[in-house]
């Protein structure tokens, strides 16, 4: 399978098919948050947290993995249209981020903490048991076909990080890769025990910490809905209002 041909999203409805490649989607909302080093959340985050460029590429890390799970967790629900739904992506996508902020070393809690709390509520603050039933993992039909194939395009996901934090993390990815689809149900367990535990440490840690984990959960949303072609073929709401005027304000980014 080549990297184009694994989808973040996939719908046919007949007459309408609407299609868009995983690692086309990665790297727009990750160029999106690295780009973000000039925005008024960047501004807001040095002037506040004391955190610079460092917590900015770390949250552009979530960016570009944000949705890596969908790689591994793919179902087709049939009915009058065919649709992939990757419920449960947004765990095996934190745990992947996870071993690599892990790998790293960094001694700020919540410049570890940030991308991985990103990346897991991107979708909704919901427990890790009702994202994903483990009984449900039977049914999954992985997009790659061997850990490889998923450590490349890790690697190709994370290319446009800069190349001293790039060195940093690419030693974990084969074992996380690895890990992930030798067993699936151990990493998502995981996700729902003890990164989870981690996270909220992380938050209480430091003083607006957990302001600076929503406001980091807030800038990947933003550049999810700019970024993606389900977004761009719904309905508007209140949710797609407020996210694209946070990508316009504090993103600096005009869809």
């Amino acid at each position: 399978m080549r990297y184009g041909e694994v989808k973040a999203y996939y719908e046919d409805c007949g007459e309408k098919i609407v299609s868009e490649p995983l690692l086309q989607h990665l790297r727009g909302v990750g160029d999106i948050l690295a780009g973000a080093a000039r925005s008024v959340l960047a501004r807001y985050l040095r002037r506040k947290h004391g955190l610079g460029d460092d917590f900015i590429n770390y949250l552009a890390l979530a960016g570009y993995l944000h949705d890596i799970g969908k790689a591994v967790i793919t179902r087709v629900w049939r009915g009058q249209c065919i649709k992939y739904s990757f419920r449960g992506h947004e765990a095996v996508s934190a745990y992947i981020v996870a071993r690599l902020v892990r790998e790293a070393e960094i001694t700020d809690d919540i410049i570890a903490a940030a991308p991985v709390f990103a990346v897991l509520y991107h979708h909704h603050a919901m427990s890790t048991e009702k994202r994903i039933e483990i009984e449900d993992l039977k049914k999954i039909r992985p997009q790659v076909r061997s850990a490889r194939e998923l450590a490349n395009l890790i690697a190709k996901a994370i290319k446009p990080l800069p190349r001293s934090m790039r060195s940093n993390l690419e030693g974990a990815v084969p074992t996380a890769a690895e890990e992930v689809m030798s067993n699936l149900e151990e990493a998502i367990a995981m996700v729902g025990s003890e990164i989870d535990d981690w996270l909220w440490y992380a938050a209480a840690s430091k003083e607006g910490g957990f302001a600076v984990l929503t406001a980091s959960v807030a800038a990947l949303v933003a550049a999810d809905y700019v970024t993606a072609a389900s977004a761009r073929t719904s309905p508007r709401s209140g949710f797609s209002a407020a996210a694209l005027e946070f990508a316009r304000y504090y993103l600096g980014v005009v869809p």
